[in-house]
């Protein structure tokens, strides 16, 4: 388990257009973006191994993390539209 800041799971949000109105702050991003995790996973039986597989490792080659969770985040998407 790491530590994400709320900053980062927010902008992953922002740059795939998914928070409307744009008046949420970062905590409430990072709390939807905790939500939808918890959903997937609890509810829908999404292994997480599969999604996270590369995650840390981006992040450690430098990736920037912003970019490494809208990706994550972007491929939960589609995997909870696909369950569903």
């Amino acid at each position: 388990s790491i530590r994400v800041k709320n900053r980062v799971l927010s902008q992953a949000f922002k740059r795939l257009d998914i928070a409307k109105p744009p008046h949420h702050d970062s905590h409430v991003l990072a709390e939807m973006y905790e939500g939808l995790v918890g959903f997937a996973y609890l509810d829908l039986g999404i292994s997480f191994e599969s999604l996270t597989s590369n995650l840390l490792e981006q992040i450690k080659n430098g990736h920037k993390e912003e970019e490494v969770y809208t990706e994550f985040l972007k491929t939960l998407f589609e995997e909870v539209k696909r369950k569903v």
